[in-house]
């Protein structure tokens, strides 16, 4: 029997898993930072911004074979830092920046980290917001773009 239209429409559905560092879901998670965060600004992806990431833990969204959102959390004692948070653009608005920010939470809390916080681009200030981050202090520039820092207790 043929597929309808519908059907031949739908998205392979999107899986998040743990991407070890160095590996191939790791590589091409770089790639898609790079195309999200630093092209639009007129950088590449520098060693210094990939420094942390041998300590971190990196979570990849993945889909139909293609990566579609990645975020990594490098811990700090009871706290963890989001770094990195990234969402092919035709995948935006879909609730996968959400699943990404909450799956790592619930890993972080499952190693028993008690805060999470960031450096968030002001224009992202909101979707952050209705995750239940607080914005605190001023807006500084970091890597030619506006942030604001936030933080959000874990309930462990």
């Amino acid at each position: 029997m043929p597929s309808s239209p519908a059907d031949r429409d739908l998205a392979p559905p999107v899986e998040i898993v743990v991407a070890p560092y160095g590996s191939a879901l790791y590589r091409t998670a770089c790639v898609l930072r790079e195309e999200v965060l630093r092209r639009p600004i007129g950088l590449a992806l520098a060693e210094a911004d990939t420094a942390p990431d041998a300590a971190a833990l990196h979570l990849v969204a993945h889909a139909g074979g293609a990566v579609v959102g990645c975020v990594q959390a490098v811990s700090e004692g009871r706290a963890a830092k989001l770094r990195q948070m990234a969402v092919r653009a035709d995948k935006r608005r879909q609730g996968l920046g959400r699943a990404l920010v909450e799956r790592l939470e619930a890993e972080l809390r499952g190693r028993g980290i008690a805060e999470i916080h960031l450096n968030a681009r002001v224009e992202a200030l909101p979707f952050y917001e209705r995750l239940g981050f607080l914005a605190e202090g001023p807006v500084f520039i970091d890597i030619r773009v506006p942030h604001r820092h936030m933080r959000k207790p874990l309930a462990l």
